[in-house]
């Protein structure tokens, strides 16, 4: 079973793309397809494809993640579980965007590769990026307390409180 312990994260190349990217978005269930791209779709727009392949290590900028207990001649460095990106639109905040394979979901690559894209930012110089992950991070914590404190308070029993699809932060 994978733990983020058999992550190995490094910044993804257009090679990657070209050679993983079929692989990883066909086995995204329809949720996770949806959560990610706001669409249930069966495949991408060759425009969508052409946008995320498009890594200029400035503007456009991803990590991906492979679980290195998934070894095999197909996949090298491990299997190929997580991306995060960042894509500048020139002003104001960059997209950011995570995708983890549903199978490798809730064990907190998500969370690595954001980190891996933080560090890679903070080397660029890229502040504005860090700020931006930061004040959306409490942003969402906050806004999902809420949810929980007002649940609490009608009565309702809640087992877990977490953001986002992490681990329990209390129960």
């Amino acid at each position: 079973m994978t733990s983020v312990d058999d992550i190995h994260i490094r910044e993804a190349t257009i090679e990657d793309f070209d050679r993983y990217f079929d692989e990883g978005f066909d086995e995204l269930s329809a949720g996770s397809r949806l959560t990610r791209f706001f669409s249930v779709m069966p495949q991408l727009p060759e425009s969508v494809r052409k946008s995320l392949r498009e890594l200029d290590g400035l503007g456009h900028v991803a990590v991906v993640g492979f679980a290195t207990d998934h070894v095999d001649d197909n996949h090298p460095e491990g299997k190929p579980v997580g991306v995060a990106r960042w894509i500048s639109g020139g002003e104001g905040p960059p997209e950011l965007a995570v995708t983890v394979l549903d199978e490798f979901q809730g064990k907190g690559i998500g969370s690595l590769l954001v980190h891996a894209l933080c560090d890679l930012a903070t080397e660029r110089g890229f502040t504005e990026i860090i700020a931006f992950v930061l004040v959306l991070g409490v942003l969402v914590f906050f806004h999902e307390l809420g949810h929980y404190l007002a649940a609490r308070w009608r009565g309702v029993h809640v087992e877990r409180f977490s953001v986002g699809f992490g681990r329990a932060i209390a129960s």
